[in-house]
């Protein structure tokens, strides 16, 4: 079950890093959030202490999410113009 767990955090973890390289890479970032959210619930239920990997891909992805955002808000009239203008 170890070898399952490492996985898990890996995957969390490099979703977290792949959604900063990839453009738009929002649903990365959610993959990082949900697969490091099962992991640690599945340490929380066995009473082991959380993985770095699973913390570490659950940072990530929230800040890519919370960077998204705020260029979202900011530069988000700008688009709407560009958007109407075809």
């Amino acid at each position: 079950m170890k070898n399952f767990k490492t996985k898990l955090g890996l995957l969390a973890l490099t979703s977290g890093i792949l959604s900063f390289i990839h453009l738009l890479g929002i649903e990365k970032a959610l993959f990082a959030v949900i697969f490091g959210s099962i992991l640690l619930a599945e340490n929380k239920e066995n009473a082991e202490n959380p993985s770095k990997l699973a913390m570490a891909g659950i940072f990530l992805g929230f800040i890519y999410i919370i960077v998204v955002s705020i260029i979202a808000i900011i530069k988000g009239p700008e688009l709407l113009k560009i958007i109407k203008t075809f």
